[in-house]
């Protein structure tokens, strides 16, 4: 609408873009608000119907370069710079939905003396699903960066090839739809910055998050999202901040000056913002735990049976990256928790299942350590780790 006289003198290829225009912006709103006359069971392991109107887009593309139009050039690139930001815009609105999905089920209120937590509005069976979320930002560990995806970390049927070498390091992705959605955001700006000083240091000193907070700046970076993204969140008390933290905000700083970034843009990004940010991070970042598949690799199955002695999948061997769930984050500590963190699409989307039945008003735990260690470990690891001693119900029946 509003061509006017202006779309008589357009060329046929323009007008046929507005067409394709109209008909995927109908079509998005529709399944938008209405998901249940279109989405299929099979829906996006993101959890959202972005990959349907992916398909569609894609569709109207091959429609488009059917009709004789080319392929290549500039009517090409305005089609498919269309569709990018089109796509780009779905998710965003997706997530809003599924947001506002989640708060007609569960509700954040204030507790008695563990700050705010997550409250059941209805009653929730044993078993069920009642949250599912993609992380607002996530990144491989370090020791996973070459064999998931390094967009939704799923493990990959063939791994790339290792390399000690930072500045030699290539995301690899587990398919075209997370490429794509990757390319479309936060590495349209990393593949500009050289990261590898940074990624040096987080090898030395065995470090993650400031991969996870470098992918933030990226995405901001690329307007897919805020600086204030994660200000719901609680922070660890780092009052001065650690200097490690300032050291590794000024290699970040420093990588984005050297790639051309102006002042104004990066503005944000300040050493109070970083530390922030890190506060944040050690309080709120969930494990992704995956389930890898299987190798024949002698150091890899002596890693595993070791694992499956011990009980134990740290090293990275369990955890394939890290990320960031805000409802998710509201979730207090229990040793009896009533509610399971899952991953059972093997990727980054976090599925939240009551583990018994859950009464509408009752307030929503996990378990944040090894629920199965005994009282005197769960405290020290919890004192240690998160700064508060456990007075659950499970453990004052313990201590008597």
């Amino acid at each position: 609408s509003g061509l006017g006289d202006e779309g008589s003198r357009l060329n046929k290829p323009v007008q046929s873009i507005c067409f394709i225009d109209v008909c995927v912006t109908v079509t998005l709103f529709y399944k938008l608000f209405y998901p249940s006359e279109i989405c299929r069971p099979s829906c996006s392991s993101r959890g959202t119907c972005a990959s349907y109107i992916e398909m569609d887009l894609k569709l109207a593309m091959c429609m488009f370069e059917g009709q004789g139009y080319p392929s290549e050039g500039s009517s090409h690139n305005i089609v498919f710079g269309m569709y990018r930001t089109c796509l780009r815009n779905v998710t965003c609105l997706a997530r809003s939905r599924a947001l506002s999905t989640a708060s007609s089920i569960v509700e954040i209120k204030q507790t008695d003396g563990a700050g705010r937590g997550l409250f059941a509005k209805h009653p929730v069976l044993a078993g069920a699903v009642f949250q599912r979320v993609d992380p607002v930002v996530a990144h491989p560990t370090l020791s996973s960066m070459d064999t998931v995806c390094y967009h939704c970390l799923q493990p990959r049927l063939i791994p790339g090839v290792p390399s000690t070498e930072s500045s030699r390091f290539r995301p690899e992705f587990c398919g075209p739809e997370c490429e794509e959605v990757a390319m479309g955001s936060y590495m349209c700006v990393q593949n500009q910055v050289k990261i590898a000083p940074l990624l040096d240091h987080c090898r030395k000193d065995d470090q993650k998050f400031p991969l996870l907070i470098a992918r933030l700046v990226f995405l901001i970076l690329s307007r897919s999202s805020k600086s204030d993204a994660l200000a719901p969140l609680c922070f660890a008390n780092a009052n001065p901040p650690p200097e490690q933290w300032l050291h590794e905000h000024s290699l970040l700083r420093s990588a984005l000056e050297a790639a051309g970034w102006q002042h104004e843009d990066i503005a944000f990004c300040t050493a109070e913002w970083y530390c922030h940010q890190m506060a944040k991070l050690h309080l709120n970042a969930f494990r992704v735990e995956l389930v890898r598949p299987f190798s024949f690799n002698s150091s890899e199955m002596l890693q595993a049976a070791s694992a499956a002695i011990t009980g134990d999948s740290s090293g990275g061997y369990g955890a394939c990256g890290t990320g960031v769930y805000l409802v998710p984050s509201f979730l207090n500590h229990s040793c009896d928790p009533n509610v399971g963190v899952e991953f059972p699409d093997n990727n980054s989307t976090m599925v939240l299942r009551a583990r018994r039945d859950i009464q509408a008003g009752e307030q929503l735990h996990i378990t944040y350590i090894d629920a199965s260690a005994t009282r005197e470990v769960r405290q020290k690891e919890l004192h240690w780790g998160y700064g508060f001693k456990c007075d659950c119900a499970r453990c004052s029946e313990e201590l008597n």
